[in-house]
């Protein structure tokens, strides 16, 4: 099925007022710019939807005076702020956040850029130093936000580890995952498992997956726990009771019901083979996901993984120089990918896999800067990468770009005008 076909069968969604249209230099597709400013602006995570499950809320988060809030865009498109968190108390510019360094305004609000969409209702849960906060979102412009549970500082030492959040299929559990620094000798990793730290050394952490029943707001409590961070959760769309997440230091993927039975691992290699991103694949029920050569200096490849019976297809077309961000289309057509073997008009580009050919085409210019402290170090933002993200259509890919100007803004490219790769060098 073609971007086009899918867009013509699909309802009505948000999109904001352009503040500029232009024909990318290289492909010629239709870009849209959708927000301006001094300060950072971008999408949701890959792995989180930009839009609300009825896709009439676009939702972004913006910096306006250090401080770094929601922002939604309604079927009128115009842009209002939702959500109304101060700015950052730390006086430093820069913070460590696990193992990496942020500035300070986004290591205080990281987990912003993954908040828990509802599948049903108009509201999200997001995480804030060690609490839940539930925000409605409301058509007349109006927002709710409320605090629905807190976590003791002996559990979650956020801003400094994540909080990741997550609702279930059927919108009845939000799965939590909090991190804390390890007792001396502390070990709770399952029976058999292998630990590896050359990748990151996280064995001086405690993760935990916990099971807040939504529907009766208590929380049930621990459904699993290991050294190191349970990351990247997912909830299954399709599977109510399913839940995923990547343990780094573990070197696989895990999955388990919400009620803490059925653990399996996943993609657990011999070789140092590392499972990176990945996101769902809806429309096909598989996963994507990125599989990294530790040993190589991070080659990485794209595979689509068949969580029941453990199959998985390897894309050769998809040689990429280290993991990317990587979403699949509402048909199950396309794979987005952020960094590929070929650049776009001497960027790192966007490209689009076409899953059924296995071939990749160049989709538009996107470039993100690389950001650095005072003293030269690397600082990693989730601002300057693009998480491109699809609308609930297929019609427009939404993500970030600075185009290296280290101040990222929301695109859009018009997948309406993309030739999908045809004369494209």
């Amino acid at each position: 099925m073609s971007p086009d076909t899918a867009c013509m069968q699909a309802p009505l969604i948000a999109f904001p007022r352009p503040v500029r249209t232009f024909a990318d230099a290289a492909t010629g597709v239709t870009i849209h710019q959708l927000t301006d400013g001094m300060e950072q602006s971008g999408p949701m995570y890959f792995t989180r939807s930009s839009w609300t499950a009825d896709g009439r809320h676009l939702l972004i988060v913006r910096e306006i005076e250090r401080s770094a809030n929601y922002f939604a865009c309604g079927l009128a498109g115009q842009w209002r702020q939702i959500s109304f968190l101060p700015a950052p108390h730390e006086n430093p510019a820069y913070v460590r956040h696990m193992n990496r360094c942020f500035r300070t305004e986004e290591g205080d609000r990281i987990m912003l850029r993954l908040p828990a969409m509802h599948p049903t209702l108009l509201l999200l849960a997001y995480a804030w130093q060690n609490e839940i906060h539930l925000l409605t979102i409301g058509d007349d412009g109006d927002a709710a936000d409320e605090v629905i549970y807190r976590f003791s500082p002996s559990e979650s030492e956020m801003p400094h580890t994540p909080l990741h959040a997550a609702f279930t299929a059927d919108g009845r559990d939000l799965i939590l995952t909090t991190v804390r620094a390890a007792k001396p000798g502390e070990r709770l990793d399952p029976p058999a498992q292998r630990w590896v730290t050359d990748l990151r050394d996280e064995s001086g952490y405690i993760g935990k997956i916990w099971r807040y029943m939504f529907h009766a707001r208590c929380m049930k409590g621990k459904i699993f726990a290991s050294n190191g961070e349970q990351s990247h959760l997912l909830t299954c769309p399709w599977d109510p009771g399913l839940i995923l997440w990547v343990n780094y230091g573990h070197r696989c993927l895990y999955s388990m019901q919400r009620d803490g039975t059925g653990l399996r691992r996943y993609l657990d290699f011999d070789d140092p083979i590392q499972p990176n991103h990945y996101s769902w694949d809806v429309a096909n029920r598989r996963l994507i996901c990125n599989l990294s050569d530790v040993a190589n200096a991070w080659r990485t490849r794209i595979i689509s993984l068949d969580l029941a019976s453990g199959e998985h297809r390897t894309f050769a077309s998809a040689r990429l120089p280290h993991p990317a961000h990587i979403t699949a289309s509402p048909d199950g057509r396309w794979i987005a990918i952020d960094v590929n073997e070929q650049s776009v008009d001497g960027t790192q580009g966007l490209h689009l896999l076409d899953q059924e050919k296995d071939e990749v085409y160049p989709l538009c210019r996107c470039t993100w800067s690389a950001l650095k402290d005072s003293q030269g170090n690397p600082v990693k933002s989730e601002y300057l990468h693009p998480n491109a993200n699809f609308s609930p259509d297929g019609r427009y890919l939404v993500f970030g770009t600075d185009y290296g100007s280290l101040v990222a803004q929301v695109y859009a490219a018009d997948l309406h005008t993309w030739r999908g790769g045809k004369g494209l060098a």
